[in-house]
């Protein structure tokens, strides 16, 4: 997604996104993908709105290190579950 699309899906939901509570990151699904290339995982979470708390929005991500500092993530979709 880029930064237009990730805007737009966040207007249409119309709530306010906040900042989960500590350790909530944990409930994340991580799910590894095999295949040639460095490590990945598919990640799921649910957002955390201040009008529903933790929201039925969630983030799907692509998370890649590529070794050394070198972390790729991308944004794949944005949804309501």
């Amino acid at each position: 997604m880029d930064p237009a699309e990730w805007q737009a899906r966040l207007d249409e939901y119309g709530q306010t996104l906040v900042m989960p509570p500590r350790g909530d990151f944990e409930t994340a699904d991580v799910i590894p993908i095999d295949g040639p290339e460095a490590k990945s995982w598919a990640l799921h979470y649910r957002l955390w709105t201040a009008e529903e708390g933790k929201a039925d929005l969630g983030i799907e991500l692509t998370v890649r290190y590529r070794g050394g500092d070198e972390i790729e993530i991308d944004v794949d979709d944005l949804r309501v579950a």
